[in-house]
C-alpha cells in the first residue's frame, strides 16, 4: 500500500469517533500487524465492573526483541467518560499485562456516546529485588492522545504517519516513540516563541505603544513591550485551556424567539426582567421576536445583564457550565472577520480588549452572563486578565493587526498555531502523560521565553519534570521525617504514600468499602496495601502538611511551587479515605460510613485543597516581573484544573504570595529597613519590659508596641485580599497593605535616624523591578507563626564571577554579601546561604545547581556554612549526564537540614551518581529512584562534622574507600611548599580570536601568533640572535604524555616578564616590539603592551620540572629535565627536596589518581589538578633501595615512550611497590587496581 493511502487510514480514523473497523484496518495496514479473530470479552475484574463494559484483544504479538505486546479496544461504560478517570483505565490494562506476563499495550478507549476517544501506549517496569525471587511492581505508565471529532490530530497523525515506511511490525520501543511529548513541546515553544517576537517586533514600531511603554519604564520601553507580549500570549493561553472546560460562549439568550416562546419566558418573568426583555426584543414578524444587539450591548455589565438572564434561568435556554464552545477564540475571531470587513474594527481592539478588561476581570454577578457577548463568561480575577502595568485600555489604540492572529496566506497566526495542538487541563505526572499542550509543558514553554530575546535565543534551562518531582517529594518526605521519626514512621512508609499512594488508595478502598462496610468481613492484620505507621498517623500527616512553609527564592516559571503544590495535594487527597476510615473505626461508627465519607470530601476536595495550599504555604520571589506573571498564571491553570463546574469561582489574588524582587538585598544603601526583633515575641517581651522601666511608665506606648498592631492589621489584609473580588476593594486593599508596609519601615528608618532615605525608598516600591526584597516584612506571618519557612527549594541562577563582577557588587556590598561573598565564587552560593537562613530548625533546603562547589576555591565560605548549620541528607551527582537540554553544565542535587546542633556530629549522607559515558541511555526516573544499574552508584557516606577543618572541602566517600583514604594519608612523611607548584603562563592574549579581529587591520585572521608564535612565523619575522633569545620553547598537551614528552615543540613564547611594563625594555628587540605594537589594541595583560600578563618564575620552566594537565579525564604527570614552557593549563611542580624521579613514578601511581578521583577536585567524570589538590596530595619518602628501584623504572620508561613502545607492565610493577610503600592489603589493593 502506498503512503498516500495509508495517509487517509490515518485521517479515517484520528478525525472522527471511534471506528473498530478503520481501527483494525489501521493494525493491519500501518502497525503491519496480525488480527486476530477473536471476540469482546465481558470478564471484567470486580474492581471495574463499574467502569467498563468489555475489552477486545485485536491483536497479540512478539516484536523483533521478544517483548510481548497486545493491541486492544475497551469499551468504557455509556454513562461515563472515555477521557477522564485516567487511574482506572491505566490500571485495568496493567492488570491485564501482569497476568497475562506482557511487557507493553497499545490501547483504544472508547464508548458509543463520546465522539472522542483516547489512544494510549501502556507498559509495565519491572524490578526484582534481593528478596528471594520476589518481584517489585511499579505502577503501569501510560502515554495518550486524545482524539475525535473536534480534536487537534496533527501531532497523533504525524507521529503515526512516520510508520508509512516501515515494513516489519511495529517494535515496543517504536510505539513508545510515537507518543514522544519532548517532540511535542520542542514543535510548540519553537512556534510560540515566534510568535511571541513577532507581537514585540510589531509593537516596538508602533509610535502609540511605544509612547505608552515611555511611561511606565522610561529607561528601558523594550521592557514593558517584552512584558505585554508574553502576558498577551500567555492571556490566549490560558483561554485555550478554559475552552477545554467548557466555560465559554454559554449562550444563554437567543437571537430569536417564537412569539409562543417569548410570551412563555415573558409571563414567568418578574416586573423587573420584564423591563429588560422589552429593552432588548422587538417583535420583527407576527410570529418571531429577534433580539437587538444594539440595544443588548448598551445594557450595563452586571445589573440588567443579570436580570435578562435572570427571565431565561429554570428554562431549556439556560445553559450550565461545561456546555460552553470548545473552539470559542476561534468562533469569534471568524465572526468577527464576518461581521466586520468594512467598518475597521480589529480582532485585539474591539474584541480580545474588552473580552479580557471588561469581562474576565469584572464581576458580572452570579449567573456571569455577558451582554457584550451574548454569552456566560466566567469572572477570572486574579489580575491574569487585568490591563498591563494598568495601560489606559479604553483610551489607547494599538497596532496589532487581525494577521497575527489568523491569516490564510501562511496560517501561521496565533490562533491558526493554538488550533493545531491539543491543549488538556489534565496536568501530567510520572505515571500519566497526555501528549498535548498541558499546564507544565506551558510553564516549560514560559521559561524559556524568559530568556528569549530575539529568533537565535534558544531559551533558559528548565528543569526536567523528574528531578522536580523527585526534589519535591524528598523536601517534603524530610519535613514529614523530622517531625515523626519519633512515631516510628519511616522514610520507606512516605514513599509509598507519594509515589505509590493513588495506586493502594483504590487498592484499600475496594477491601475496606466491599469487604468490610457492604459484606461484613472482619479485617485480618496487614490485609491493607498503605503501610499501617502511614494509616494510623494519617492525621497527623495530614495537618503538616496542611500547615507547611514553602519558599522559592528564584521561582522563574514556577516550577517548584507546581510540583510541590501537586504533591501535597495529592498526598492529602489520598489521605482523606484514611483518615474517614480511622474516625469510622474510632467511632463505632460504620452504618454512616458512606454519609461520612461524602462530607468529608466535599469539604476536602482537590481544588480546596489546592486553593488552601496555594494561600497558606507556598511563596515565591524573582527579581524579573515576568517570571512572577508565569508563576501566578501557571498556578492560576493549576486551580482550573482541580474546578468543577460547580466550582466556577473568580481566581485569587497572588500577589503577597509570589512577589517582584531581589531575593539577596534585603537593605537600602546599607540601612536595614525593618526590625526583625518584632518577629521573635521573647525578645520583643524584653525589649518592651526594658523600654517601660526606663520611661517608668505602665501605659507608656512606643514604637514596638505600635509596630505589632501594624503587622497583625497587615496580616489580616492579606487574608481578606486573597480572595477579594471587587477591583476597587482589591486596589485598596492592596494600597492598604503597602501603606502599613511602609508605615513599618518609617518607624525603623526614623528609629535609626534616617527617615530622610524614605521617599527614595517609596519611588522604587512603586515600580516594579525592586532592588531590595524584605522577606522577614513581605512575608512576617511565616516567620513569626511559624519562625521560618519548613522548605526553600529551587533552581537558583548560576553565574561566575569572572565575566560578571557587575552582578555581584550590588549583594557584594551589603552585609549579608560581607558574610557569605568570595572571590571566584558562583552566584547561586549566595542562595544557598539565604536558604538556610529562611529555615526555622529543622527545616529542609534543596537545590538543583553544578556540582563543582564542593572542592572549588570559591565555594569555601559557602561549604563552611553548610557544614556549621546544616546536617547534609542527600546528595545526587548527575556526573557527565548533562541535564539541561541547553547547557553543558554539570550539575547535581542536594537535599540539606538545618540543624545547628552541635551534639549531631555524623552526617549520614544518602549519596546518588551517574557514571555517564556517551552512548549510555540515562532514565532519569529510575536513577532517582535508586533502581540498580551498572551506570548508577549508590551507597551512603558518614561525615564528620567534628572533623571538617574550615575552607576545606567535602568528600562523599563510602565507608570502605573512607577507610582507605584515611591510611594512605596516614603515611605521609612528605608535603609540598607553597613555593614549589606555580600554575603555568597567562600572556593575555596567545593568538589572535574572533572577537579580536574587528579591532585589528584586515590583513589579520584567527590563529595569527600574538605572544605566541609558530615555527614559520618565527622564520618570517627574520629574528637576530639576540631577539631569539627571549623565545622559548612552549609545549602544550598534545606533545605531552604520561611520563614524558612525546615530541620536541614547534612554538614559541615571547617570554616577557612584568619588567616589560617599562617600553624601554623592548628597545633592544626591535622586530618583537613592532610585532606586539600590531596588537596594542587587544593586548589586555597588567603588564601591557610588552610583557605577559603573568609570567612566573622563570626558574620553573627551566631544567627538571614535573608539569600536570589541570582537567584531563586522567590524571598524568611529565617529566622534563630541559628548558620548557607551559601555559595555565599545566601546573608545574619543582622541588630539590626529594628526587624528581622517584616523585614522578609515585605521581602516576594508581594510588594517587585513586586519592585524587576522591580526594581532589572532580567535574563530573573529570579530574581538575589544580594547586590545592597538588599539596594535599600525601606523599610519602620511601627508603633508599625502594626510591631506587622507582627511579630505575622511571628511566626505562621514559627511554621506551620515546621509542613508542608499551610500558604498561612496568608501569604496574610501579603501582604494586607503591601499593606496598603505603601498606595496603590485598582488598584494598585491588579495589584500587580495578578503579576507573
Amino acid at each position: 500500500m502506498n503512503a498516500e493511502n495509508k495517509k487517509k487510514i490515518i485521517d479515517n480514523l484520528f478525525d472522527n469517533q471511534f471506528n473498530k473497523d478503520n481501527f483494525k484496518e489501521f493494525v493491519n495496514n500501518l502497525l503491519n500487524v496480525k488480527i486476530l479473530n477473536r471476540s469482546e470479552s465481558e470478564k471484567i475484574y470486580k474492581v471495574f465492573k463499574e467502569y467498563i463494559e468489555n475489552y477486545h484483544i485485536i491483536s497479540d504479538y512478539k516484536d523483533n526483541k521478544k517483548n510481548d505486546i497486545l493491541i486492544m479496544t475497551i469499551k468504557i461504560k455509556d454513562d461515563k467518560d472515555p477521557i477522564k478517570a485516567r487511574v482506572k483505565q491505566r490500571e485495568f490494562v496493567a492488570k491485564i499485562l501482569r497476568d497475562w506476563n506482557k511487557n507493553g499495550a497499545l490501547v483504544i478507549f472508547y464508548n458509543e456516546n463520546s465522539k472522542n476517544w483516547r489512544i494510549s501506549f501502556i507498559r509495565l517496569n519491572y524490578e526484582f529485588t534481593s528478596k528471594g525471587i520476589e518481584e517489585k511492581i511499579t505502577p503501569a505508565k501510560r502515554l495518550s492522545y486524545v482524539v475525535g471529532e473536534g480534536e487537534a490530530s496533527k501531532t497523533v497523525k504525524d507521529q503515526f504517519f512516520t510508520l508509512a515506511n516501515i515494513e516489519e511490525s511495529v517494535s515496543l520501543e517504536q510505539l513508545e516513540g510515537l507518543f514522544a511529548l519532548e517532540k511535542v513541546t520542542n514543535e510548540f515553544f519553537k512556534e510560540y516563541k515566534n510568535k511571541y517576537l513577532d507581537i514585540k517586533e510589531t509593537l516596538i514600531k508602533d509610535e502609540n505603544f511605544v509612547r505608552e511603554a515611555l511611561k511606565h519604564d522610561i529607561e528601558n520601553p523594550e521592557s514593558f513591550i517584552e512584558g505585554f507580549s508574553k502576558k498577551l500570549m500567555g492571556q490566549i493561553a490560558f483561554i485555550y485551556f478554559l475552552q477545554k472546560k467548557g466555560w465559554l460562549g454559554i449562550e444563554i439568550v437567543p437571537e430569536s424567539l417564537t412569539f409562543e416562546e417569548y410570551n412563555r419566558i415573558y409571563e414567568r418573568a418578574l416586573d423587573s426582567e420584564k423591563e429588560i426583555l422589552n429593552k432588548v426584543y422587538f417583535r420583527k414578524e407576527k410570529s418571531l421576536y429577534t433580539l437587538n444587539k444594539e440595544e443588548l450591548k448598551k445594557l450595563d455589565n452586571k445589573n440588567e445583564s443579570e436580570l435578562l438572564v435572570g427571565a431565561f434561568h429554570n428554562t431549556e435556554y439556560f445553559k450550565e457550565w461545561g456546555s460552553g464552545k470548545k473552539k470559542f477564540l476561534r468562533e469569534l475571531f471568524n465572526k468577527h472577520k464576518a461581521e466586520d470587513k468594512n467598518n475597521g474594527k480589529t480582532f485585539f481592539e474591539d474584541y480580545l480588549e474588552p473580552l479580557f478588561y471588561n469581562n474576565f476581570s469584572e464581576d458580572r454577578g452570579e449567573k456571569q452572563y455577558s451582554a457584550e457577548f451574548n454569552c456566560r463568561l466566567p469572572f477570572l480575577n486574579g489580575g491574569l486578565f487585568d490591563p498591563y502595568g494598568d495601560y489606559n485600555w479604553k483610551e489607547t489604540t494599538f497596532n496589532l493587526d487581525d494577521s497575527l492572529f489568523s491569516n490564510d496566506k501562511d496560517n501561521n497566526g496565533i490562533l491558526d498555531i493554538f488550533d493545531r495542538y491539543n491543549f488538556t487541563i489534565n496536568e501530567n505526572d510520572n505515571y500519566e502523560t497526555e501528549v498535548a499542550v498541558d499546564p507544565e509543558m506551558l510553564g516549560k514553554v514560559f521559561e524559556n521565553l524568559l530568556e528569549v530575546s530575539d529568533r537565535k535565543s534558544k531559551g533558559a534551562f528548565y528543569t526536567p519534570r523528574e528531578i522536580v518531582r523527585y526534589m519535591t517529594n524528598e523536601s517534603i518526605m524530610n519535613y514529614l521525617l523530622s517531625h515523626l521519626e519519633e512515631k516510628g514512621i519511616s522514610k520507606e512508609d512516605l514513599e509509598y504514600l507519594f509515589n505509590l499512594g493513588e495506586f493502594t488508595k483504590e487498592y484499600d478502598e475496594q477491601i475496606f468499602e466491599k469487604d468490610y462496610i457492604t459484606d461484613k468481613k472482619e479485617l485480618k492484620k496487614g490485609i491493607f496495601g498503605m503501610p499501617s505507621n502511614i494509616i494510623s498517623h494519617s492525621k497527623e500527616i495530614d495537618e503538616l502538611l496542611r500547615k507547611v512553609k514553602i519558599a522559592d527564592p528564584a521561582c522563574g516559571s514556577g516550577a517548584f511551587p507546581l510540583g510541590i503544590l501537586n504533591e501535597i495535594v495529592r498526598a492529602r487527597n489520598i489521605l482523606t479515605f484514611y483518615i474517614n476510615m480511622i474516625e469510622v473505626f474510632k467511632d463505632k461508627d460504620e452504618k454512616n460510613y458512606w454519609s461520612r465519607l461524602d462530607k468529608k470530601q466535599k469539604s476536602r476536595t482537590p481544588y480546596k485543597l489546592k486553593l488552601y495550599a496555594i494561600q497558606n504555604s507556598l511563596y515565591g520571589v524573582d527579581i524579573e516581573p515576568s517570571a512572577i506573571d508565569i508563576t501566578k498564571l501557571r498556578l492560576w491553570l493549576s486551580i482550573l484544573v482541580d474546578s468543577t463546574n460547580n466550582d466556577v469561582r473568580p481566581l485569587p489574588n497572588l500577589d503577597f504570595n509570589f512577589m517582584i524582587g531581589n531575593s539577596l538585598i534585603d537593605e537600602f544603601e546599607g540601612m536595614k529597613l525593618f526590625d526583625e526583633t518584632l518577629l521573635d515575641d521573647k525578645v520583643l517581651e524584653k525589649k518592651l519590659k526594658k523600654i517601660k522601666k526606663a520611661e517608668n511608665m505602665k501605659l507608656f506606648r512606643g514604637i514596638e508596641e505600635e509596630q505589632q498592631d501594624i503587622l497583625k492589621e497587615i496580616f489580616i489584609k492579606q487574608g481578606l485580599f486573597f480572595n477579594e473580588n471587587n477591583s476597587n476593594k482589591k486596589k485598596e486593599l492592596k494600597n492598604d497593605i503597602e501603606s502599613l508596609e511602609n508605615n513599618l519601615i518609617k518607624l525603623t528608618l526614623t528609629e535609626n535616624g534616617n527617615h530622610k532615605k524614605l521617599e527614595e525608598i517609596e519611588k522604587g516600591r512603586k515600580e516594579r523591578r525592586k532592588p531590595y526584597f524584605l522577606w522577614k516584612l513581605e512575608f512576617a506571618k511565616v516567620f513569626k507563626e511559624n519562625g521560618g519557612f519548613d522548605i526553600v527549594i529551587g533552581n537558583p541562577p548560576y553565574i561566575g564571577e569572572g565575566k560578571n563582577k557587575e552582578v555581584f557588587l550590588p549583594v557584594q556590598n551589603t552585609s549579608f554579601g560581607e558574610k557569605y561573598y568570595i572571590g571566584k565564587m558562583d552566584f547561586w552560593y549566595f542562595f544557598t546561604s539565604l536558604g538556610i537562613e529562611l529555615l526555622k530548625e529543622n527545616g529542609t533546603l534543596s537545590y538543583i545547581a553544578p556540582n563543582n562547589w564542593l572542592t572549588t576555591a570559591g565555594g569555601k565560605k559557602m561549604r563552611n556554612h553548610i557544614m556549621k548549620e546544616t546536617v547534609i541528607k542527600e546528595f545526587i551527582d548527575f556526573g557527565d549526564y548533562m541535564v539541561f537540554e541547553n547547557a553543558s553544565q554539570q550539575t547535581m542535587v542536594f537535599l540539606l537540614e538545618k540543624n545547628k546542633n552541635k551534639n549531631k556530629n555524623i552526617m549520614k549522607v544518602n549519596y546518588s551518581k551517574i557514571l555517564f559515558n556517551k552512548g549510555i541511555l540515562v532514565e532519569l526516573e529510575r536513577f532517582l529512584l535508586k533502581n540498580k544499574n551498572g551506570n548508577y552508584i549508590y551507597y551512603i557516606s558518614n561525615i564528620d562534622r567534628k572533623k571538617y577543618n574550615e575552607d576545606s572541602n567535602i568528600v562523599f566517600l563510602n565507608n570502605y574507600i573512607d577507610n582507605i583514604t584515611n591510611k594512605i594519608k596516614l603515611q605521609e612523611n612528605f608535603k609540598f611548599l607553597e613555593n614549589e607548584i606555580t600554575n603555568g603562563i597567562h600572556p593575555h592574549h596567545a593568538i589572535v580570536t574572533k572577537k579580536m579581529l574587528k579591532n585589528l587591520e584586515n590583513n589579520h585572521k584567527i590563529g595569527d601568533g600574538i605572544f605566541v608564535l609558530t615555527d614559520n612565523e618565527i622564520k618570517n619575522l627574520s629574528l637576530n640572535k639576540n631577539e631569539k633569545k627571549i623565545l622559548k620553547p612552549l609545549y602544550e598537551s598534545e606533545l605531552l604524555t604520561k611520563y614524558t614528552y612525546k615530541k620536541d615543540n614547534h612554538k614559541y613564547i615571547i617570554y616577557t616578564d612584568s619588567s616589560f611594563k617599562d617600553i624601554s625594555q623592548m628597545k633592544e628587540y626591535p622586530i618583537l616590539k613592532k610585532h606586539l605594537d600590531n596588537f596594542k589594541e587587544v593586548i589586555t595583560s597588567d603588564n601591557k603592551p610588552y610583557g605577559l600578563h603573568r609570567a612566573r618564575k622563570e626558574e620553573f620552566f627551566i631544567e627538571n620540572k614535573i608539569v600536570s594537565l589541570r582537567k584531563t579525564s586522567e590524571p598524568y604527570f611529565c617529566y622534563l629535565d630541559k628548558p620548557s614552557y607551559f601555559m595555565a593549563e599545566f601546573y608545574i611542580l619543582k622541588t630539590d627536596r626529594i628526587n624528581m624521579k622517584y616523585l614522578t613514578g609515585l605521581l602516576n601511581s594508581k594510588l594517587v589518581a585513586f586519592w585524587l578521583r576522591y580526594m581532589g577536585k572532580m567535574q563530573g567524570n573529570n579530574y581538575q589538578i589544580d594547586k590545592e589538590p597538588l599539596m594535599n596530595i600525601p606523599i610519602k619518602i620511601a627508603s633508599e633501595n625502594i626510591e631506587n628501584k622507582i627511579i630505575d623504572l622511571v628511566d626505562e620508561i621514559i627511554e621506551l615512550k620515546k621509542l613508542n613502545k608499551d610500558t604498561q607492565d612496568l608501569e604496574e610493577k610501579i603501582d604494586e611497590m607503591v601499593y606496598d610503600l603505603y601498606g595496603l592489603t590485598e582488598d584494598e589493593k585491588e579495589l584500587i587496581r580495578n578503579f576507573k
